[in-house]
């Protein structure tokens, strides 16, 4: 499974079992797709992150202002 795929299941999940509605999906759907393109600049993809990985995210969110 893509991991583009993974993030398509998952919202689909939110919206379908948890009733999210539209703007917390398409919140996560954003921020789950800027995580993806950090991991992929990193040379990672989902199954491969860590925790190390997690936290260079977190850390470069911080550094843009973003959190």
């Amino acid at each position: 499974m893509t991991d583009v795929k993974v993030i398509e299941n998952y919202i689909k999940y939110l919206e379908e079992n948890k009733k999210s509605s539209k703007n917390t999906l398409s919140a996560y759907e954003r921020d789950l797709k800027c995580y993806l393109s950090f991991l992929y600049d990193m040379g990672y993809n989902i199954i491969e992150a860590n925790a190390d990985v997690i936290e260079k995210f977190k850390t470069s969110l911080s550094n843009d202002g973003k959190s």
